[in-house]
């Protein structure tokens, strides 16, 4: 079985974010970037669907720069087989990762299994792994929290509206994984180092966003908290502003 993950590299959510001079992108400068946590899940989920078809292989692709170097030697230290980079120039959204993702999985071959986290905590679109099963001509499985396969066949459960939805199917299929599927495991030392003899490779691609950012803008200041009053006393009046200022009630 040929196994995708597909990864992204995403500003630590402690980082301290600012808004550029040009009021449509962040100021990288002293940002600290992370895996995007849902693409752990992911990358974990296909190194135990690996190592229960035996024979198997795991290729990650990440869209970015030499800098993903390091994410992706990681990643072939917990399992995975071989590491793609896509380079790309200008401004890229979703649909245009998902295209550069396409190209190259189906240059490569092909695949039987794709995983990538259910969204990018980034700008949480949720749109790259739906897109890519579009352009792959896949079937999709959306926010799992729970996987069971025999190599053939899977069972898929995933969250939905008010409590979960079990699936089943078979290969090859697009998933995006959520948080709680699984817990992602650390890479000892021996591994790191053979890490470094796997392939990691590095390729080009051109694709064209659909859309483009026309402004940021921090969110608006919270007012200051108000108190109505102690006790019981408090109340109705509490009950008189949820009513009739913030109108929630």
């Amino acid at each position: 079985m040929k196994i995708t993950v597909c990864m992204c590299r995403v500003p630590d959510t402690a980082t301290r974010i600012v808004i550029a001079a040009s009021g449509t992108s962040i100021e990288t400068q002293g940002v600290q970037y992370i895996v995007n946590p849902f693409d752990e899940f992911a990358l974990e989920e296909a190194i135990k669907l690996k190592e229960k078809a035996p024979g198997s292989t795991v290729t990650v692709f990440t869209v970015g720069k030499d800098d993903a170097q390091k994410d992706l030697k990681t990643a072939l230290a917990k399992g995975a087989d071989a590491a793609v980079i896509i380079k790309a120039d200008g401004a890229l959204d979703a649909s245009a990762v998902a295209r550069l993702l396409a190209d190259a999985i189906t240059a490569a071959g092909g695949t039987d299994a794709v995983w990538c986290g259910k969204q990018s905590v980034e700008d949480d679109a949720a749109a790259v792994g739906p897109m890519l099963a579009a352009l792959l001509d896949l079937p999709c499985v959306t926010r799992l929290v729970g996987f069971e396969s025999d190599g053939a066949t899977f069972k898929a459960t995933r969250e939905i509206e008010g409590g979960r939805e079990e699936i089943g199917g078979a290969f090859p299929c697009v998933f995006t994984a959520d948080k709680g599927l699984n817990k992602p495991r650390q890479a000892g030392l021996k591994e790191i180092m053979a890490a470094g003899k796997k392939p990691l490779t590095s390729t080009t691609g051109t694709a064209a966003a659909a859309t483009v950012v026309v402004g940021m803008a921090p969110p608006a200041e919270r007012p200051a908290g108000r108190i109505v009053g102690n006790g019981a006393a408090a109340v109705a009046p509490v009950i008189d502003l949820l009513r009739n200022e913030s109108k929630v009630i």
